[in-house]
């Protein structure tokens, strides 16, 4: 979700590039030379699949010394393209010009803006990002025509997807802060709703114990007074087991991971989680097995979570 409505700078990562300063936080959009790509017909359906056989499809063409991270884009049916990039080399890449992983939003391969790149993308005073057959490369500047027209970074729209490397500052930036802000709202809301329903229930509650006491005088027994309130008090109880049971949910709530909806009853209760990606959903199910509750997977970025009061 996107409270902030804002649109971040997009800058080019390329080898040789001069020092940034930077002042604001950006997405990067990383060119062919920090990443290898390899296209694939495979008859698989969610993108987690096809990343768990990745290293498989690049078996004999990385270099051993290196630690490779991987990352698919569906082009059709059966067809996808795997990418393999080092995520230590980025980081050491981006720092070195300037640029710290704090103000990194997003960073996206060049390859996910392939059908964008419509002409040619002038990188450096030798080099152009170009879309050759659908896959996104670098070309040499001197093979374009002068008179072509170049495509403007501010003119690409950021895709869905992308990555975020770990090790950056555990700061949010003010879009995250918001989404942030928005959960804690409807958490709260839900508590002010809740509080509200049974003061009032409370309230009504008493009025008419003390009209049902006026109007039978034979009531007034310790007994009858303590069946009265015990009914009272369970209602106090399950209220008390919906605030917990939110609590314990806010708990699983976390950087790519939001709350998509949320029903609780006298017995028990359902939500539906929105998760970014494969390594996130491993977290949040730990998360959910700590709190005991079931979770059922209904597709790669939808989770569902169930439980008793």
């Amino acid at each position: 979700m996107n409270f902030t409505g804002n649109i971040k700078r997009l800058i080019l990562l390329y080898k040789g590039m001069p020092k940034q300063v930077l002042n604001e936080t950006v997405n990067i959009l990383i060119t062919p030379q920090h990443y290898i790509i390899k296209r694939k017909e495979l008859p698989v359906k969610y993108a987690y699949q096809a990343k768990k056989v990745a290293p498989s499809v690049f078996d004999g063409l990385l270099e051993d010394t290196q630690d490779y991270a991987y990352y698919v884009i569906k082009q059709d049916e059966n067809l996808w393209d795997f990418i393999a990039y080092n995520p230590d080399e980025i980081k050491n890449d981006l720092e070195n010009r300037g640029i710290p992983l704090e103000k990194v939003s997003r960073l996206y391969f060049a390859q996910e803006f392939a059908n964008q790149i419509t002409t040619p993308i002038q990188v450096n005073d030798e080099t152009a990002l170009l879309t050759v057959n659908d896959t996104a490369v670098l070309v040499p500047a001197s093979a374009l025509s002068e008179e072509e027209r170049r495509l403007e970074l501010s003119s690409l729209q950021t895709p869905k997807g992308g990555i975020s490397l770990k090790g950056g500052s555990s700061r949010f930036d003010f879009e995250q802060i918001a989404s942030l802000s928005a959960i804690l709202v409807l958490f709260a809301g839900m508590l002010l709703y809740e509080g509200i329903r049974y003061g009032g229930a409370d309230t009504q509650g008493k009025a008419e114990i003390t009209k049902i006491l006026k109007n039978n005088p034979s009531l007034e027994s310790k007994y009858t007074r303590e069946s009265i309130a015990d009914k009272y008090k369970s209602l106090d109880t399950q209220e008390r087991q919906k605030r917990a049971i939110i609590k314990r949910l806010s708990r699983m709530i976390f950087k790519g991971v939001t709350l998509d909806s949320l029903h609780i009853d006298t017995k028990k209760f359902n939500a539906v989680f929105q998760i970014n990606d494969e390594n996130m959903l491993q977290k949040f199910k730990q998360l959910a097995a700590k709190e005991k509750f079931t979770v059922h997977v209904k597709n790669p970025t939808t989770v569902r979570v169930e439980g008793s009061l």
